[in-house]
């Protein structure tokens, strides 16, 4: 920064006068610039205070005008950053455009090169992502040119943040790399914080998860040693997103409530708002939709009162998504409209054509097809116009399927066909199922059967790609959530207290205890039945490793545990114990039926409250995986003569086999049906059902059928052999309906009376 002007007179009271406002100016510029990321709610003060110790500076005649415009291009630069912290970004242009004239008019490029990417970031906030993209490389040109490796850094920072916005991963990859090796180069520590934390955005958009939440955390550990709370805040905000993308809803919701408990602390209302609509998004996809209104309303709020209308609108939009599933359509349109009239105010391109895309979806559910088709062609357009191609593509398809309703089947034809090549280059398989799903109806309104059955034929590879893939990915992601936790609980294993330890390890030392009686139990039950337990070896190895691990930890860390992480261990020790002690059971079960050694007690007994009972047992397993579990009976009481004891096993088995290999937020149906001389009960899902070799095998001991749970469930084939033996012992009569890629019905029928 430039130095009041060496010409003025030291020896005279003005001249005092005159360098103390100015150092007075210079030292509020600069608090205001340390407040940036720490306290942001000082920074526009700070930088107003600023301004005014430079006016009166300026008063005097023995002002420096030079060192004046550089310290107001400097606050014009902070007020840029405190209005983009609450997304006032037509501010952030004025004031950086301020700055851009002072630093041109002063020569000064680095000046300059700071003003353009503040520019820049504004008009990729608003979602101008060309305008965003022109201003960052003409930034980076000013800097490379005058060797600015400050200025280069940002710039391309502020190029690989736009590549990630628009959805060219590897490209923001490839640019923020770049940008962290200039930091690191710089050893621009909070450069480097923060392009961790945007390479961690990146990996997450890619579906490497492991790797975003390392980048996460590195960003956090700088934060942590430089004490930037606002930073940790907004740090946790993309460890709530990122384990929210993960399926891992708990920590996900933690991370968020953290995320807004710091910036409420700071008083940060923009960065609240944040939180709240991430909350909202949490519970929304857990299907808690009154829960999620509440945090969007909450958001919503404060954006209005914060004048941050960029925020607004994405809360309308997340709300307009709601109330559409739940089938409030005229609500969705109230909210849709006025989320137009917010972004048309601010001129977002991006937001108007999904507000646009809202408005279309709910008028053509109150049947205003006219209204609809205008709306998704104008928001197809603007998809367009701001490179949004996902976007593009729902809009194209929901156009298609308005003409398709209505017949017109070259136009559905033309916006179908352009959805399908946007969404063959892009990848959208999801999208893909719902236009090939579209297409097959075009075609069969014009007779043209084999591209009905070419259609149809792809609408169910892609569902089957979409399976397969959705399964690998749930796989991967409980892996690398196991090794974060498994990290995790490591470090803080590391910073444990000795005293804390004696009492965890005679803890330890009574489930070691209990474990020896079990293997005993185990080499006794092997002697007698050898062959049986020889299948099953395999599934009583692993728990076992996994509490000599836990055992050996314990022991190993005997100087750094403390009491908290004793008992968690002990728990996860106990967790393990208790699927042995579950596979155990089952193979007694078995072994007792098949020696004639399980009591059975006839009596007469009530279904309907048998079912309920048994439902009411497995809501809280099937809400873990986000599963619908209903429960269907008649009204009057069905009577049959039984052991409703050994019948709720059997009920319990099939519920729990349908939970385990449901897929996630699917349905399952428990129901009764009662005919002349017989009722039956049966339990049907939407999982991957039965192959023909499947139902060779099926209702026999340890039967590895090709389904495999979704929730990373133990099985070892033993639960519908013992319904199937039970069923014989109660007199019932139990089978299975099913083909393959069609969920599995399994039927329990007992007489009346």
């Amino acid at each position: 920064m430039l130095n009041p002007s060496s010409n003025a007179k030291a020896s005279s009271s003005d001249s005092e006068s005159t360098t103390g406002l100015w150092n007075e100016s210079k030292k509020l510029l600069e608090d205001s610039r340390r407040a940036i990321g720490i306290a942001p709610h000082q920074v526009r003060p700070l930088a107003q205070q600023a301004l005014e110790k430079l006016a009166a500076y300026r008063r005097r005649p023995d002002h420096d005008e030079n060192a004046a415009c550089a310290i107001e291009a400097e606050c014009s630069l902070c007020f840029a950053s405190a209005d983009y912290d609450v997304s006032a970004f037509d501010a952030v242009h004025k004031h950086a455009g301020r700055a851009f004239e002072l630093f041109d008019a002063l020569g000064d490029s680095e000046g300059q090169t700071k003003a353009l990417v503040n520019l820049a970031r504004a008009s990729s906030a608003q979602g101008n992502y060309p305008r965003s993209m022109e201003l960052a490389e003409r930034a980076l040109a000013l800097a490379v040119d005058r060797g600015d490796r400050s200025g280069e850094a940002s710039a391309r920072s502020s190029i690989g943040v736009t590549h990630l916005y628009v959805g060219r991963y590897r490209e923001a990859l490839q640019a923020l790399e770049s940008t962290l090796a200039l930091e690191q180069e710089l050893e621009d520590k909070r450069g480097i914080q923060s392009t961790l934390s945007n390479l961690g955005a990146v990996h997450a958009r890619l579906g490497d998860y492991q790797a975003a939440l390392e980048h996460y955390h590195r960003s956090l550990a700088i934060l942590d040693e430089s004490r930037d709370p606002l930073g940790s805040a907004n740090l946790y905000g993309n460890l709530a997103n990122t384990y929210h993308m993960l399926g891992n809803f708990g920590q996900a919701l933690e991370h968020c409530m953290t995320c807004l408990r710091l910036q409420r602390q700071l008083e940060n209302q923009s960065g609240a708002a944040r939180a709240l609509m991430g909350l909202g998004n949490i519970h929304s996809d857990l299907k808690e939709y009154q829960q999620s209104l509440s945090y969007f309303e909450q958001a919503l709020a404060i954006q209005q009162a914060i004048g941050d209308r960029e925020g607004e609108s994405a809360s309308y939009i997340n709300m307009v998504q709601i109330f559409t599933v739940l089938g409030r359509s005229a609500t969705a349109l109230e909210h849709a409209e006025r989320c137009l009239a917010v972004v048309r105010a601010i001129g977002n391109q991006r937001l108007q054509a999904f507000a646009l895309l809202g408005i279309g979806n709910a008028s053509a559910a109150l049947g205003d097809r006219e209204r609809a088709e205008a709306s998704f062609r104008a928001s197809a357009e603007l998809f367009a116009a701001s490179g949004e191609k996902s976007g593009r593509i729902g809009a194209l398809l929901n156009l298609g399927e308005i003409f398709v309703a209505q017949e017109r089947l070259s136009d559905a034809g033309e916006a179908l066909t352009a959805a399908q090549q946007l969404a063959e280059e892009t990848g959208e398989i999801k999208q893909l199922i719902q236009i090939h799903r579209q297409l097959a109806i075009l075609h069969r309104q014009s007779g043209q059967w084999r591209e009905v059955a070419a259609h149809q034929d792809c609408e169910q590879d892609y569902k089957e790609r979409v399976f397969n893939e959705e399964s690998d990915r749930r796989i991967k992601n409980l892996q690398i959530i196991y090794k974060i936790e498994q990290a995790r609980q490591e470090a803080e294993i590391s910073r444990l207290k000795n005293v804390e330890l004696a009492a965890a390890l005679a803890k330890v030392g009574e489930l070691n205890e209990e474990l020896q009686r079990t293997n005993r139990q185990l080499t006794e039950i092997n002697r007698e039945k050898n062959d049986f337990l020889g299948i099953a070896a395999h599934d009583l190895r692993d728990p076992l490793v996994n509490i000599k691990m836990l055992a050996e930890l314990l022991h190993s860390k005997f100087d750094s545990l403390s009491k908290e992480q004793i008992q968690e261990l002990a728990n996860d020790t106990i967790t393990v114990a208790d699927k042995m002690f579950e596979l155990i059971e089952q193979l007694l079960d078995v072994n007792r039926i098949e020696q004639g050694l399980a009591s059975v007690n006839f009596a007469s007994g009530e279904l309907c409250e048998c079912l309920r009972q048994s439902v009411t047992n497995f809501q809280h397993k099937a809400r873990l995986k986000g599963i619908a579990l209903q429960c269907q009976v008649p009204d009057a009481q069905v009577l049959v003569n039984t052991d409703t004891k050994l019948l709720r096993r059997i009920l319990d088995n099939l519920l729990s086999n349908a939970i385990k290999f449901a897929p996630i937020n699917s349905c399952v149906l428990a129901a009764l049906k009662v005919e002349a001389n017989a009722a039956t009960l049966f339990v049907q899902d939407e999982g991957p059902g039965l192959t023909a070799e499947d139902h060779k095998r099926l209702f026999t001991k340890f039967a590895r059928l090709s389904a495999r749970p979704t929730g990373k469930e133990h099985s070892i084939g033993l639960g519908l052999a013992i319904v199937k033996k039970i069923a014989s012992l109660v007199g019932a009569k139990v089978w299975c309906e099913s083909e393959e890629g069609k969920g599995a019905t399994f039927f329990v029928q007992l007489p009346l009376g």
